[in-house]
């Protein structure tokens, strides 16, 4: 008699409740996805101070052998006056050569040393583009679990499924007719996660498309 009237309860009621193990089993699997991106953030962190050190090493060698350089561009220059003055043109052309030799290889280590700060300006982008994706993401997975618990999760679901196709419809509008690039490809993957396609789905698309379409002409379909 128990088990029937367990079992009209259980008829009885719009969704059955998740089993103890079936929420521990939840809960585990939660715990290690935020273990996985927890392990992968701090070797994104680790990488980035690696690069970071590496590019701060770089940058002030580059300034030791900038001052060296102009020490010898000043050399090569008060020698040149006194060749001029003692009107030995030979002398002083040689000595203005190694004089505009110097002047370029200073150049050059400019160049580089700008070179090092665009890089390291771009990995600070890409690294708060990458916390305010994570944010995002977050933010899904905690509506995601919020409309779960919700007894009209279902209609739900498809209501915000249709919004982001149709989201998804409208952004790849923009596109247009380019060239497949880094930016571009950013951009679309942006585009994937917000339309709750998930970081590793947008990741494998992008990815594919790469590998077929990079620096090559493509259009929105």
């Amino acid at each position: 008699k128990k088990e029937e009237e367990l079992k009209e309860a259980g008829a009885a009621m719009e969704s059955p409740e998740l089993s103890a193990d079936e929420l521990a089993a939840r809960e585990a699997e939660a715990a290690r996805k935020i273990a996985e991106q927890e392990e992968i953030e701090r070797k994104v962190a680790e990488a980035n101070k690696a690069w970071e050190e590496r590019q701060a090493r770089e940058a002030e060698a580059a300034a030791a052998e900038a001052k060296r350089l102009d020490e010898e561009v000043r050399k090569a220059d008060e020698a040149r006056a006194a060749a001029q003055a003692r009107a030995d043109d030979a002398e002083a052309a040689r000595l203005a050569e190694e004089a505009e030799r110097a002047r370029k290889t200073k150049e050059e280590r400019e160049a580089a040393q700008a070179k090092a700060a665009a890089e390291l300006k771009l990995l600070e982008d890409r690294r708060e583009a990458e916390r305010m994706r994570a944010e995002r993401e977050a933010a899904a997975r905690a509506a995601m679990e919020a409309e779960a618990n919700d007894p009209g999760f279902v209609a739900k679901l498809g209501s915000g499924l249709s919004r982001s196709s149709a989201r998804l419809t409208s952004g790849l509008a923009v596109f247009g007719r380019r060239k497949l690039d880094d930016e571009t490809l950013e951009e679309l993957e942006d585009l994937l996660i917000t339309s709750d396609l998930g970081a590793k789905v947008a990741m494998r698309v992008t990815g594919n498309l790469a590998k077929e379409r990079f620096d090559k002409e493509i259009s929105e379909d």
